[in-house]
Formats: structure tokens, C-alpha cells, sequence
């Protein structure tokens, strides 16, 4: 992990063929999927010895709005239409209430 100050800016998860690393302060690539992995071989108790493989790098490509932008778009849109939904106006009174209760620390 790398830090900035107390906040994490940079997660990585390791599985038994693949790693995916996370990066919240790279603009383009936030994510990237690994081919690697290392494998221990232990000769004895006292010494062991890392195998690391490296294969290829996957960089997939997704939308870089934010998730909370989308969602108030999609709540703004649907109150503009003139046949009102009542599971979005639920769902927006859920979510101005999160909102409030977050932005009071």
C-alpha cells in the first residue's frame, strides 16, 4: 500500500495466479490485473526460496464517472419526467439522507 498522508491511495490483492492492484490516484489506469505469482520452495526450515512468474498485464477499460455523479444524474433525470416513479423518489430520499448523516462527521 502507499499512503498520502493518513489516506491509502494504492490496494493490492494477491490470489494464487493473478494479483489486481488498485490505484486511486492514477487518472487512466486505475486498475491492473497481473498474471503473477510467486510460489515458495523451502529447502529447509531455515531458508526458502521465492519463485516469482510474471506473465502479461491487463488494463480494462471502464467508465471513469463517479458512481455517486451517475446517480444523481439518474435521480435528476428521473424527477424531471412527468409520470413520477415512487421507488426513485424512495430511493432519493435514502440517499439524501446517507448524505446528510456522512457529511455530519
Amino acid at each position: 500500500m502507499r499512503r498520502t498522508g493518513q489516506e491509502v491511495d494504492q490496494i493490492k490483492a494477491f490470489g494464487k495466479n493473478k494479483m489486481i492492484l488498485f490505484d486511486d490516484i492514477e487518472p487512466s489506469e486505475k486498475i491492473k490485473l497481473y498474471d503473477t505469482n510467486v510460489k515458495i520452495k523451502r529447502s529447509t526450515v531455515e531458508s526458502f526460496n521465492p519463485i516469482y512468474r510474471s506473465g502479461n498485464v491487463l488494463i480494462p477499460t471502464f467508465d471513469r464517472t463517479e458512481a455517486l455523479s451517475n446517480e444523481i444524474s439518474y435521480l435528476y433525470n428521473s424527477l424531471q419526467e412527468t409520470k413520477k416513479n415512487s421507488y426513485t423518489m424512495e430511493l432519493g430520499l435514502k440517499i439524501l439522507s446517507i448524505l446528510e448523516k456522512t457529511s455530519k462527521g
